[in-house]
């Protein structure tokens, strides 16, 4: 066989491995955890609270998968912004504590005044089997023209039924 033709299949072969990769592959939550994060940081960032609240809060937009989603926090604990539970917007949130009793909202605002992300794992009633699951909370700190805030999101740990 000639070498032209050697690496004509083998581009061939690659082109299908790829393509077949692309197909297959799935973004983990917590990757797509981590892009949300980076995409709302740059948006609010770029756009401001009012269009970026706005995109977070669109149920059928680009930050809103399935049982994740955005929500953002004041330096202080006061929920500003939250996709799914609007009762939360507006109230302080600081005291709000797992099924163990963690405050995890209060760890989340307590590291992110020395850093500017983390994450932080909690117990949390999931959406459709209403059990308590495991949870991995992932947060970012943004600086806008009005201060500082907190982004926070989430995967279930444990996808089990």
């Amino acid at each position: 066989m000639s070498a032209p033709r050697k690496i004509f299949y083998l581009l061939s072969f690659l082109s299908v491995l790829l393509i077949f990769n692309t197909a297959v592959y799935s973004e983990t939550p917590k990757e797509k955890c981590l892009a949300f994060l980076k995409k709302g940081k740059e948006l609010l960032e770029k756009s401001g609270r009012e269009e970026a609240f706005k995109q977070f809060d669109d149920l059928k937009g680009k930050f809103i998968d399935g049982d994740i989603y955005l929500y953002t926090l004041t330096m202080d604990g006061k929920c500003i912004q939250h996709a799914i539970n609007k009762k939360l917007v507006n109230l302080d949130v600081n005291r709000v504590k797992d099924s163990s009793g963690k405050l995890f909202i209060q760890e989340i605002i307590e590291t992110a005044k020395t850093k500017d992300s983390g994450a932080i794992s909690y117990h949390w009633t999931h959406p459709e089997t209403k059990k308590i699951k495991p949870k991995e909370g992932l947060f970012q700190k943004v600086k806008d023209a009005a201060g500082e805030l907190i982004l926070v999101t989430g995967y279930y740990t444990d996808e089990s039924k």
